[in-house]
């Protein structure tokens, strides 16, 4: 993260975005937050792409 982070071409973003399933305490360290307005994010999976199952089950407890 810190190389990417420090990219000169990556540089002057407004915002960074992640996904991650078990990573939330490491991407904390790097200053990333949970989104703060969540209900104005959507995605568009790509029908093709072949992900794990648990990714489309819903949450078992979304309060985290």
């Amino acid at each position: 993260m810190e190389v990417i982070i420090a990219h000169p071409r990556l540089q002057g973003f407004r915002r960074w975005v992640l996904s991650t399933k078990d990573a939330h305490s490491l991407y904390q360290r790097f200053g990333f937050i949970e989104l703060h307005r969540p209900e104005r994010w959507m995605e568009r999976p790509d029908p093709n792409m072949q992900e794990s199952p648990d990714y489309w089950r819903p949450l078992q407890n979304p309060e985290r």
